[in-house]
């Protein structure tokens, strides 16, 4: 079965996973990266500079070092293209012995590119190094257009940059360092201003052309094995998967082109190059980041040139020669333990603290308190929900963590905030307003009262949906905004729900039992459900023939009809950030208080 988790890369301690060589039959210690394997294999992947660490026995492993690939040049000339930039070095080392000590890691990062209408070279990628190593070259840059000029080369590199358009003169591509990459194409002289594209580490990049830019040169497939291997790892890393979906990595970025088409990005992550022209243009896209990928070059009329993919580094060694030790898994104590077939869930609905020994990688669910109503004579707007910030991939090393979470709003007061450490707050509910009164503002913004026109309070942004505006006049007050949908303002006289709250987290709420569950009966029979969080409180009416509104799915209360409650639950259900329903006169409403929620795969910890 394959296994994978997250090891810190950078500040504080770092988790130390133990390893016993069965063959030595002596200890041997390994860290560094972030951790993946799949039947036969341990892989240290490394996205970003860093250190890998044994002490113990030595290990015999496979090391590939990509650098970061050129960025594409730029021009400022009325007319003219530039070149793509080249892709990262490649470097295999197979096998390599690492003995006993502690080894930089060096991931370089992507070329720089200007902007229109500065005349600049792209820069060239980082190197990437491992240890003492051979070094992988960073990308060679894209050569800049000329318009009247001679414009330049494509710089050197792992693989060198494209040359760019010149009016007078072929500016070849530059060249590749031996055994890394491939060389850049050459500029095309004369119109329609076609540059070269950048060199790829499988193939060189094309010549610009009188229809064409020169597309980036094809990225290697030689190492498509690590590449699938380490892919779950990768998968948060945007366009990484896409880009590498068929076993190449390091393409050249496209050449710009004025008036015909733009070259494409190398297969492998390569950046497609810009099209300019008097009618309008388009920018190049940039190479995509861990693959060593070149970008795409700018050209005329505001059509930017992109910067380089930064590099990767991964280290990949047999699994028959070390056996992971139970001993050394992190520890993680503090709230209550819950858990399904693949995470564990640490559920905090009040504010305590999470102590880890060792590092994890985990997902953050933050949920404010609901907010509040008043008592009024008349009709209040229903109580906006707390806020829902969800906060994934993080990395928490040895220390102990504050999880601060918000109390429900009392009469006709806002929600409290929940915090999870340092991390941004996820904003308590708006109160619903007074019978005159706009709802308050917070995480979902609470209903506006409705013995006046009134408007509904403002969402956090990211986080829940504004409040209904009351409609002037008893029997129409607002409800509370919702995480999944704004409050609504009120039909005539006739009260409406809170606002919904969000579905996202339905497999959180199954394994934890917090938040509100729906249940629905389908055609078939079958019972099924979904778990919802943060709903917004409903309005309510007054007078003697007055009706109240159903709080929103996610733990909102109902609205209040008259000067009584009939029986329904107008607080904010509890560990849910539900806003209270609509009050009246002697009948306030709570809102919901929230909850804080860390998960982490079982796997980290040992299963």
């Amino acid at each position: 079965m394959s296994e994978s988790y997250r090891m810190s890369t950078a500040g504080g301690a770092k988790q130390i996973n133990r390893y016993i060589d069965v063959n030595a039959g002596v200890n041997t210690i390994v860290n560094g990266g972030i951790l993946t394997s799949d039947a036969n294999y341990y892989y240290n992947i490394f996205t970003n500079s860093s250190t890998f660490n044994v002490v113990g026995s030595s290990l015999t492993a496979d090391i590939l070092v990509i650098a970061g690939g050129g960025g594409g040049g730029s021009n400022g000339h009325n007319q003219g293209s530039d070149g793509g930039g080249g892709a990262g070095g490649v470097i295999y080392l197979s096998p390599k012995t690492i003995t006993s000590g502690t080894y930089t890691v060096t991931v370089g990062s992507g070329g720089t590119a200007s902007v229109y209408p500065n005349t600049v070279t792209g820069g060239n990628g980082g190197n990437s190094q491992f240890g003492s190593f051979t070094i992988a070259s960073g990308g060679g840059g894209g050569g800049q257009g000329g318009n009247g000029s001679a414009g330049t080369v494509g710089s050197a590199g792992g693989s060198g940059g494209g040359g760019g358009y010149a009016d007078t003169v072929i500016n070849a591509g530059g060249v590749a360092a031996s055994g890394q990459g491939n060389a850049g194409g050459a500029g095309w002289s004369g119109a329609p201003y076609g540059a070269g594209g950048g060199g790829g580490a499988g193939t060189v990049g094309g010549s610009g052309l009188s229809s064409a830019g020169g597309a980036g040169g094809a990225g290697t497939n030689a190492y498509a094995f690590i590449l699938s291997a380490i892919a779950p790892m990768m998968s948060t890393i945007s366009g990484w998967n896409t880009a590498t979906i068929s076993g190449y990595i390091a393409g050249g970025g496209g050449a710009g082109c004025e008036i015909a088409t733009p070259g494409t990005g190398g297969i492998g992550g390569g950046g497609t190059g810009a099209a300019g022209g008097s009618s309008g243009s388009t920018s190049a896209t940039a190479g995509i980041a861990n693959t060593g990928s070149g970008g795409g070059g700018g050209s005329n009329n505001n059509a930017n040139a992109a910067v380089g993919g930064s590099g990767l580094v991964v280290v990949r060694y047999p699994k028959t020669a070390i056996a992971q030790s139970t001993s050394a898994y992190p520890t993680v104590t503090g709230g209550t333990l819950y858990g399904d077939s693949i995470y564990y869930y640490r559920v905090f609905t009040s504010s305590s603290n999470l102590v880890i020994n060792g590092s994890i990688f985990a997902d953050i669910l933050q949920i404010a308190g609901g907010g509040g109503t008043t008592t009024t004579t008349g009709d209040t707007g229903g109580g906006g929900a707390g806020g829902v910030l969800y906060v994934p991939s993080q990395i928490l090393t040895t220390g102990t963590y504050s999880a601060n979470v918000g109390a429900g709003g009392a009469a006709g007061g806002n929600g409290g905030n929940s915090q999870f450490g340092s991390l941004p707050s996820a904003v308590g509910g708006g109160a619903g307003g007074t019978n005159t009164g706009n709802g308050s503002s917070g995480g979902s913004g609470g209903g506006g009262g409705g013995g006046a026109t009134t408007t509904g309070g403002s969402g956090t942004v990211g986080q829940g949906n504004a409040g209904g505006g009351g409609g002037g006049g008893y029997n129409n007050s607002g409800s509370g905004g919702g995480a999944g949908a704004a409050g609504q303002p009120p039909s005539g006289a006739t009260p409406l729900p809170g606002g919904i709250g969000t579905a996202a987290y339905s497999s959180w709420g199954f394994a934890t039992n917090t938040g509100q569950l729906i249940a629905a009966l389908s055609v078939s029979g079958q019972v099924s459900g979904q778990y919802y969080y943060a709903g917004g409180g409903g309005s309510g009416a007054s007078g003697s023939s007055a009706t109240w509104a159903y709080g929103g799915y996610g733990g909102g209360g109902a609205g209040v009809a008259g000067a009584g409650s009939q029986g329904q639950v107008i607080n904010g259900s509890a560990y849910t950030g539900g806003g209270a329903g609509a009050a009246s006169l002697n009948n306030p409403g709570l809102g919901g208080s929230g909850v804080i929620i860390v998960r982490y795969t079982r796997l980290q910890v040992g299963g």
